[in-house]
C-alpha cells in the first residue's frame, strides 16, 4: 500500500496543494468550528471578552442547532438579503500578530467574507464576519468595509448595528483549540487534525514547548523567542532597554544591548542541530570589534590590558562551566562598512596582553587601497609573511582565494579593515534539557536556560 505524503491533504488541503494557502486555513477552521460546539462557545466567549472592553454586549450564543450556521467565502449581498432577526454584525480580524488599527476604506463593490458565523439564542441573532489572515497584519478597513457593505446592500433597512472591530491572533486561536482538545481529551477527530496541521505549517504560532533533544528546527522557533526576550529582559539591567529580534537564520535570535559598551553592540543565540535535524546545543556568538568604531574601542583605554578571555576555553557562567572558544578575525568591508569576507588569525600569534596586540596588529586596522602607501600587496605581505605566522597554512590559502576573487580581481579599489574576535559559547542540550525541566512558565526569572545565558553573557564581557 502506499504510503499517504499528507495525511491532511482531503480534509484540510484539497487536491495536491504542497503548501498551507490563506483559503485553507480559514476553510479549515470553518469546519472544525462547525463540528465542535465547546470550540464554538469558548470562540464566542473570547470574542464577548473583547467586546466587553468597549461596553458593548456579547454574542448571542446558540441554544439550538437551528441557532448556529457557519460558512466560507460569503457575499456581501447574499448576507444582506437574509438579515432579518439579526441584531448586529461583528466584524472579527484574525491575523498572526495583533492586528493594524485602520479606518474602513473602499473596497470591492460585492465584497466575499473569509467566515461568516450566524449565532442566535432564540431571541436575537448576531452575525460575526472573519477576515483571515496567514502572513500578514492588515485586515482591519477589509472587514469594516465587509460589515459597511452588507448593512448598506440592506434594502430593507433592518435595525442592524455594527459593533466595533475585534482582533484576534492566531496565537489566542491555538491556545483555544489546545484547551479544547484537552479538555475533551483528543476525542474530536477533526480539530487534533487540524492542530498537527497547523504546527507543520505555522510553529510560531504554538506556545513554547521546553528545549530537549527531541526538539528540531520545525519546534524550536516559540521556545527560541523566548530564550531571547526572556535573555533581554534579564540583560537590561545592567544594558538599559535590550531588545530581541529575529537574524539573518531561521534558527538564531539576535539580542541588542540597549547601551552597549563601544565593542559590541549586539550578540546572537544561535540553535546547533546535527544531521538528523536534532538539538545538539544552544550557542551564544559574540563579535567584540566587529567595526572600525567597535574595533578601537576594544583597543582602547576603556578595556583591560589583561585579554586573558581570548584564549579562553571553558567559561564559568555562576555555577555552569561552559565549552567556550575564541577566534581572532580581520573582516574586511567596503562601502558603507558592508561586510565582504572574513580571514582568522592564529589566537598564539597575537598573544593576550592588549598592548602587545595593539603595537602588531593596530596597524592593520584602517583603510587599505588596491595601490598606495597602504596598498593590498603591502597588506597580504605583512600577513602572509609574518613571523610567527599569523594565519594556518588552510587559512593562508582560504584568504588569498578570497582576497583575490573579492578585491583584486574586482572593481572595488579599498576596502577597510578591522580586528575583532569571535566568541562562541556552548551550552549543550543535556544542560538545556536539565534546565528546563519545569519550564511551564515565559516569565525571565523563572527561565532557568535565559538566566544561565545572560550569566554567561555578563561573564564574558565582565572580563573585557
Amino acid at each position: 500500500m502506499r504510503e499517504h505524503t499528507n495525511r491532511h491533504m482531503n480534509i484540510f488541503m484539497p487536491y495536491t496543494q504542497g503548501e498551507a494557502i490563506e483559503d485553507n486555513v480559514s476553510r479549515s477552521l470553518a469546519i472544525v468550528l462547525e463540528g465542535n460546539q465547546l470550540l464554538y462557545d469558548r470562540l464566542a466567549d473570547l470574542i464577548s471578552a473583547k467586546l466587553a472592553r468597549g461596553n458593548q454586549t456579547p454574542v448571542a450564543k446558540p441554544e439550538s442547532p437551528e441557532d448556529f450556521s457557519i460558512e466560507i467565502q460569503r457575499r456581501a449581498s447574499d448576507i444582506a438579503a437574509s438579515l432579518e432577526g439579526i441584531r448586529r454584525i461583528i466584524p472579527v480580524t484574525l491575523t498572526p500578530e495583533e492586528a493594524v488599527k485602520e479606518d474602513i476604506k473602499d473596497g470591492a463593490s460585492d465584497p466575499e467574507t473569509d467566515i461568516c458565523i450566524v449565532s442566535g439564542n432564540g431571541e436575537v441573532s448576531d452575525i460575526v464576519i472573519i477576515e483571515v489572515k496567514i502572513a500578514s497584519n492588515i485586515a482591519e478597513a477589509q472587514v469594516k468595509h465587509q460589515a459597511s457593505t452588507i448593512i448598506k446592500m440592506n434594502d430593507s433597512r433592518d435595525n442592524v448595528s455594527v459593533s466595533q472591530a475585534v482582533n484576534l491572533t492566531w496565537k489566542e486561536i491555538v491556545k483555544l483549540l489546545l484547551s479544547v482538545s484537552e479538555l475533551q481529551g483528543g476525542k474530536d477527530f477533526l480539530l487534533d487534525h487540524y492542530l498537527t496541521y497547523l504546527k507543520q505549517n505555522y510553529t510560531e504560532w504554538f506556545p513554547a514547548e521546553p528545549f530537549s533533544p527531541a526538539m528540531n528546527s520545525g519546534n524550536i522557533q516559540g521556545r527560541l523567542d523566548v530564550l531571547a526576550n526572556n535573555c533581554a529582559n534579564i540583560l537590561s539591567t545592567n544594558y538599559p532597554v535590550c531588545t530581541a529580534g529575529s537574524t539573518f537564520t531561521p534558527n538564531g535570535r539576535k539580542i541588542s544591548l540597549g547601551t552597549p559598551p563601544g565593542y559590541l553592540r549586539e550578540f546572537h543565540i544561535v540553535a546547533d542541530f546535527g544531521n538528523d535535524d536534532k538539538l545538539k546545543a544552544i550557542v551564544i556568538k559574540l563579535w567584540p570589534g566587529n567595526n572600525a568604531a567597535q574595533s578601537w574601542q576594544l583597543f582602547g583605554d576603556g578595556t583591560n590590558n589583561n585579554m586573558s578571555w581570548t584564549a579562553l576555553t571553558a567559561l564559568q557562567a555562576g555555577s555552569e562551566t561552559l565549552k567556550c572558544s575564541v577566534s581572532p578575525y580581520l573582516k574586511f568591508s567596503h562601502i558603507n562598512g558592508r561586510f565582504v569576507m572574513s580571514a582568522y588569525l592564529l589566537q598564539s600569534a597575537l598573544g593576550t596582553d592588549k598592548s602587545s596586540i595593539v603595537q602588531k596588529f593596530g596597524g592593520l586596522n584602517g583603510t587599505w587601497t588596491r595601490t598606495g602607501n597602504y596598498s593590498w600587496a603591502v597588506l597580504k605581505q605583512n600577513l602572509l609573511n609574518a613571523s610567527p605566522a599569523v594565519f594556518s597554512d588552510e587559512e593562508a590559502e582560504r584568504f588569498k582565494s578570497e582576497f583575490a576573487a573579492n578585491f583584486e580581481n574586482s572593481g572595488k579599489n579599498f576596502t577597510y579593515v578591522s580586528l575583532g574576535y569571535e566568541i562562541s559559547i556552548e551550552i549543550p542540550v543535556s544542560k538545556l534539557e536539565a534546565l528546563d525541566k519545569n519550564f511551564s512558565h515565559r516569565a525571565a526569572n523563572q527561565d532557568d536556560t535565559a538566566q544561565l545565558t545572560a550569566s554567561a553573557v555578563n561573564s564574558i564581557l565582565g572580563m573585557m
